[in-house]
């Protein structure tokens, strides 16, 4: 028994809930707690395994892009999913030095639709709930040393390392069995859990102040040789807004994130390449990202 009556097993889920409540206070989606396989959860483990329920997912990333095709449709599933799961990983490591066990049969999720107007009509938008269903967790800080639900790892290099298996090891039975079903290709959804990754690192670290180790983090965890989470588009860069009067004095500057990964909106009709697609030309990319920046500051735009 621990301190306060709880037990070793209610300490961790403590620890874990505060760590993902102290941003869920921000910004409270997606849904991610701790507990139980409770009424109206799945395992997920069991869920990659039902085509069935894998084909009403995919069908339900349609539902605004109604002539989305098939691997589009994927493509959508494995964004949706993995800016999740990068949520429920990224920020306890940030937050408290701690990494959860994201094994498939150690999360849930759970699904509810809503009816949204969207272009002048009712959509059934899909909503999803994610549940890390174990207190285990890793960590290599010392405060954390003598907890029994703790699985101790010697630094943080071994502890994103472990972050990084975490994650492939969530991942591979989803992307083998969308790949089966929809012949989206393996590396393309690779690319597109490290740009959720990514994202949700430098996102995470922005709003705890430590936007720089955030970075680093990620890209030990997204550089690793041999990854299928590695590819050289991923990378971050800064956007920089100098005085015209001064260009020596720096009048804003926002780190970006470089994507590896499409999701293939362009394919649909009414499709276009998103601000940040790995397949702009980077000057153009930068040049949306620069007018975005200054209207934001309400600073003029340039030609």
């Amino acid at each position: 028994m621990a301190a306060g009556g709880q037990t070793s097993n209610e300490c961790a889920a403590s620890l874990l809930r505060a760590a993902l409540e102290a941003l869920a206070r921000l910004n409270p989606e997606p849904p991610i707690d701790v507990g139980g396989l409770g009424p109206g959860w799945r395992n997920t483990a069991n869920i990659w395994s039902d085509d069935g329920t894998l084909e009403n997912l995919l069908a339900a990333q349609a539902a605004f892009t109604v002539d989305l095709d098939r691997k589009a449709q994927a493509a959508y599933l494995v964004i949706d999913h993995s800016m999740t799961v990068s949520t429920a990983i990224v920020v306890p490591l940030l937050a408290a030095g701690v990494v959860p066990s994201l094994a498939p049969e150690e999360t849930a999720l759970r699904f509810h639709t809503r009816e949204v107007r969207h272009h002048g009509r009712n959509v059934g938008e899909l909503k999803t709930s994610f549940r890390l269903l174990s207190a285990t967790f890793s960590a290599h800080d010392a405060q954390w040393a003598g907890h029994p639900d703790n699985r101790p790892l010697p630094d943080r290099a071994a502890l994103l390392d472990h972050m990084r298996r975490q994650i492939e090891d969530h991942f591979k039975p989803l992307i083998r069995r969308l790949h089966r079903l929809t012949a989206l290709p393996p590396h393309a959804m690779w690319r597109l859990v490290g740009d959720s990754v990514s994202a949700v690192f430098l996102e995470t670290g922005r709003t705890l102040g430590c936007e720089e180790q955030a970075k680093a983090d990620a890209l030990a965890v997204l550089k690793q040789a041999g990854s299928p989470l590695c590819n050289r588009q991923m990378h971050y860069f800064d956007i920089v807004i100098r005085s015209p009067d001064d260009p020596g004095r720096i009048l804003a500057r926002r780190t970006f994130r470089s994507r590896g990964g499409c999701c293939r909106y362009y394919t649909s009709r009414e499709g276009r390449l998103c601000t940040t697609c790995v397949l702009l030309d980077p000057c153009e990319r930068d040049r949306n990202l620069e007018a975005r920046l200054r209207a934001g500051l309400g600073l003029a735009h340039t030609a």
